[in-house]
This record gives structure tokens, C-alpha cells and sequence, in this order.
């Protein structure tokens, strides 16, 4: 069989559903809350942190879980975390206790292929400030979230392919904090 046989062949055992190429699914970003939980399926786990106690002095690490199937993960920091109360807002949010440290959310369990969370920044008195923070999920998904003083908070949620281990949030700012909650 010569190689435009072979072709045609391929051809119409492609177009008859015999045969198929694999075609890549790209991860699903997005910057809407609402949008988001829309798109996942009955029975996600939300958190908002409204269950833990406000801190006093830096967490080494705090660990969460919840929803069915189980996700855990566990959130950390160079130097530490902080909980803290969110002005207007019933829940609470974890943030980095020092400038310039990443947050960085890891998966205990191997079954998370979407994520998102409401991020911003804040100054060291705790009130919003404009700037942008990094999102990095370990998949290799990344992207930005604008900051700002007043106003709806940023967001930043994938619906992934695949599963992944974490994402870490980060800003280049020595002088303020991330914040996020409604993981």
C-alpha cells in the first residue's frame, strides 16, 4: 500500500469515528466566582474560613478538609500565616504574616483538578490596597489577579484536564500582604 493509500485510508476511518486523534483539552480559567461554581459539578467543597479563630501571631501551617469525596490541603508560609477577620464580609481569609512571603495551598489528597479563590492585598493596618498577585497552580496554569483598594475583591479559579498538587500565591511588593478566602 503506497502512502496515499495509506492516507485515505486513515481519512475515512476518521471520518466514520473509527479512528480519532487525540485532541488537548486546555485548563479553563476563570475570574468569576459565580462563573466558576457554576461550571463545577453538585457537591463541590467551599470554604470560606469562617469556622477557624482569628490569629493572634503567626501559624506555622493549617490544615482543612472537607466535602465529599474528602479534599485536604494544607496551607503555609515562610514565617508564617495569619487568619483574619474580612471587613463587611462574613468569612475570614489566611494570608502570608510577612511581606513577600507565598501562601502556598498543597493538596493532600490526589484528587483536585479544580480550584479557585477571592485574593487581594492589604497593608500592614489590614485595609485593601491596589497592587497584583501571582497565581501559580502546579500544572503549570498561572495568571494575575488585580488588586484593588474598594470594590468587588479579585478572583482567579482553573477547572483543570488534570489533577494537581497545589497553588502558591505570590506578589512582589515588600510592603503588603495576600489575603484569600472562598477557596
Amino acid at each position: 500500500m503506497n502512502l496515499i493509500s495509506k492516507l485515505s485510508v486513515l481519512a475515512a476511518l476518521t471520518a466514520t469515528g473509527w479512528f480519532a486523534l487525540p485532541i488537548a483539552r486546555a485548563d479553563v480559567i476563570y475570574t468569576d466566582r459565580v462563573a466558576f461554581e457554576s461550571a463545577l459539578p453538585p457537591g463541590f467543597y467551599f470554604n470560606d474560613f469562617s469556622g477557624l479563630a482569628t490569629s493572634i501571631g503567626p501559624e506555622a501551617s493549617i490544615a482543612q478538609s472537607g466535602g465529599s469525596p474528602t479534599v485536604g490541603y494544607t496551607v503555609s508560609a515562610s514565617g508564617g500565616l495569619g487568619v483574619f477577620d474580612v471587613s463587611g464580609e462574613p468569612c475570614k481569609s489566611l494570608g502570608n504574616w510577612f511581606p513577600l512571603n507565598n501562601v502556598i495551598v498543597q493538596f493532600d489528597t490526589n484528587n483536585v483538578n479544580a480550584a479557585g479563590a477571592n485574593l487581594w492585598l492589604t497593608d500592614v493596618n489590614g485595609d485593601r490596597v491596589a497592587g497584583t498577585i501571582n497565581v501559580v497552580y502546579r500544572n503549570g496554569t498561572n495568571g494575575v489577579v488585580n488588586s484593588t483598594a474598594s470594590g468587588n475583591l479579585g478572583y482567579f479559579g482553573i477547572i483543570a484536564t488534570n489533577t494537581f498538587e497545589g497553588v502558591t500565591f505570590s506578589t512582589g511588593a515588600n510592603d503588603v500582604f495576600v489575603n484569600f478566602s472562598n477557596f
